[in-house]
């Protein structure tokens, strides 16, 4: 059988000659499939994740700042990155020194994965970020949040992980606690286990640096998997392309 996007009547021809099944499935099929069962195209793993694929904050399709362009297509992209860059910096406003330095260079990071990874806002006063799982989809794994929320009061400047979130989008017990466990090897935590917390005001320089490598470094290591799909899996997708 040969499967493509689109086969040439010549080609198509020449295979059915030779006893060859010529099926034409498109590209907008094989994403939709790839969505429906969580795979990542190899090609695609590295690169980063553009707003309509995964956007940090959706628009509305009525959002006035979006302007059809002459092609048809819109200026949604660009509007997403300008919303999420206000975001962000409104965020770094209401951070005292120590915290502007730390979530600056954990935004950075998180840019480094930012197929694997993404932030959401209008997380209380903070954000949300989650990490993309096999077959789970995306989950947070951690809230931020600054020295003073959006009407200036003054608050914890801190990390939570909202692991009772985790748990109920399906991930792991065992990634939980490794997971945790990581992070308490390099900083004290607080609160219970079911969403403990972790002040920035308790990490120096270098804490700091190694915090953000946890949360970049052991994700990563643990929800990895390869790209090319195993025997069960495969027959799974093949099933969806062909239903």
């Amino acid at each position: 059988m040969v499967v493509a996007n689109s086969i040439p009547s010549e080609r198509r021809l020449t295979c059915e000659s030779r006893d060859i099944e010529c099926r034409e499935i498109s590209e907008r099929r094989f994403r939709d499939v790839a969505v429906e069962v969580s795979y990542i195209f190899a090609s695609e793993a590295n690169l980063p994740q553009h707003a309509p694929d995964t956007p940090a904050i959706p628009l509305s399709r009525q959002d006035p700042r979006v302007e059809p362009t002459r092609n048809g297509d819109s200026s949604r992209s660009f509007s997403e990155a300008a919303i999420s860059t206000s975001d962000t910096q409104n965020f770094l406003s209401r951070c005292d020194e120590d915290g502007s330095n730390f979530f600056t260079a954990l935004f950075e990071a998180q840019k480094a994965i930012s197929s694997q990874t993404r932030i959401t806002w209008k997380h209380e006063s903070g954000f949300s970020l989650q990490f993309f799982f096999h077959r789970i989809g995306f989950a947070p794994l951690v809230w931020g949040f600054p020295a003073k929320t959006r009407d200036g009061k003054t608050i914890r400047q801190r990390l939570d992980f909202p692991f009772d979130f985790s748990l109920k989008a399906g991930v792991s017990e065992t990634f939980i606690k490794e997971f945790g466990a990581s992070l308490s090897s390099v900083a004290p935590l607080s609160g219970g286990e079911k969403r403990p917390s972790m002040s920035i005001s308790v990490l120096n320089s270098d804490d700091s640096a190694r915090i953000i490598e946890t949360l970049f470094s052991l994700p990563k290591h643990h929800r990895s998997k390869s790209p090319v799909p195993q025997a069960g899996e495969l027959a799974e997708i093949q099933d969806r392309l062909f239903l």
